[in-house]
């Protein structure tokens, strides 16, 4: 560097000073502030990336969790409409099997029209577990389905038999087997309801479910004795 210092007008007096620490703190100040510049200007793209980053994970973190959730309340309304749609298969199914036994107590006109009704009721509810059901959970209903057609018919003949018959003991063996031929049915049913209990995430423990087998078949010898001794 030179400076020049104008003393009078007309002498001049030159201080020339060349001094390395000065150039050299220029040249460093220079070389600083552009690195100042460039540090400044990739922190600021890497907080552009950074949110950029952030911002997808949130949307990605959002999206799955909306996902989730909604697959999540999906499966609960799945659950309840099979809740619902299982319990009135239960109640139908129990109608069904106590109507059956109501052709003492009406006409043979009557007793068919209330049948009918009731095998409609029934048949609707299994179409509907059919629906909502699992495979192997649809696939018994379906069975379920033909068998009770085929009961309908059967106690159908079997109760017009009976009204036509006029002997007490023959009506006792026809009443026995109008009884005896929901035995089957109901095994059916109640091997459809287990399948039912696993599909709502119900326990099925198998020493609980012997000793209700065990229950049915007494509660059945049970009925049959009774019927006997009504014709007495």
């Amino acid at each position: 560097m030179q400076l020049t210092y104008n003393k009078t007008k007309t002498s001049e007096f030159y201080i020339t000073m060349t001094d390395p620490q000065i150039i050299a703190a220029v040249i460093s100040a220079q070389q600083t502030s552009i690195a100042t510049i460039n540090a400044a200007q990739w922190a600021f793209v890497a907080s552009i990336i950074a949110a950029i980053v952030s911002g997808g994970f949130i949307i990605f973190a959002a999206k799955y969790a909306f996902q989730k959730g909604l697959k999540t309340q999906e499966h609960n309304n799945l659950l309840e409409a099979r809740r619902e749609v299982y319990l009135n298969f239960v109640s139908q199914t129990q109608k069904y099997s106590y109507s059956i036994h109501k052709f003492k107590l009406m006409n043979l006109q009557e007793y068919s029209l209330a049948m009918l009704q009731e095998a409609e009721n029934i048949q609707s509810s299994l179409q509907k577990c059919i629906l909502i059901s699992e495979p192997e959970t649809r696939l018994k209903a379906d069975k379920l389905s033909y068998s009770i057609s085929d009961n309908f018919s059967e106690v159908m003949k079997l109760v017009e038999k009976w009204y036509k018959c006029t002997n007490q003991s023959k009506k006792s063996e026809i009443d026995i087997e109008i009884l005896t031929s929901l035995f089957a049915l109901s095994d059916m049913s109640y091997s459809l309801e287990l399948c039912f209990r696993n599909e709502l995430k119900l326990q099925n423990k198998s020493i609980a479910e012997e000793e209700i087998a065990n229950l049915r078949k007494d509660y059945d010898l049970k009925t049959k004795d009774s019927i006997k001794s009504s014709y007495l």
